[in-house]
């Protein structure tokens, strides 16, 4: 805690919006050694307006929560996901960004990027068939018209809206 940081305040009751998310009983096992566990029955809610974080020690099982969320953890997982009270399954990346969700890796530019393309090329990766036409020729006016640059950020990495 810094010395000028601001007063404490109490917590101010405020109106939860409806349930976007829920994932109950969420277990998934190494994919190597399948008899261990890398995440043990976790359940939590998320409701419109909050911001939900994942917290733990290294090898706590964050990162493999949230791949099995996004349909990307190699091994073995079970639980049930409800996104606006339905239930869903999700067993690839395709399904879990048709249902809205999206995934930060934890290592972005070891995971997250492809080096060699464009920073808009690779935002607009995850909706590559939104730019594609008929013949799956890809629509780069289309593609160019979503990619807003900001301004340049730190470290020469760029910021887009």
């Amino acid at each position: 805690m810094a010395a000028n940081s601001p007063p404490f305040t109490p917590n101010e009751p405020h109106d939860c919006g409806d349930e976007i998310l829920r994932v109950e009983h969420l277990t998934a096992w190494h994919p190597v050694n399948r008899h261990i566990k890398r995440v043990n029955d976790i359940s939590f809610s998320l409701h419109r307006g909050e911001i939900l974080g994942i917290a733990g020690l290294v090898g706590a099982g964050r990162t493999e929560a949230v791949q099995c969320l996004f349909g990307v953890w190699p091994g073995r997982w079970e639980g049930k996901v409800f996104i606006d009270g339905q239930p869903v399954a999700i067993h690839h990346c395709q399904q879990a960004i048709a249902h809205g969700i999206a995934m930060v890796p934890e290592d972005r530019k070891k995971d997250g990027i492809v080096p060699v393309m464009a920073v808009g090329k690779n935002i607009t990766l995850a909706a590559l068939s939104q730019f594609t036409g008929r013949l799956s020729s890809l629509d780069d006016a289309g593609e160019q018209h979503c990619i807003q640059p900001i301004h340049p950020a730190a470290e020469n990495q760029n910021v887009i809206a």
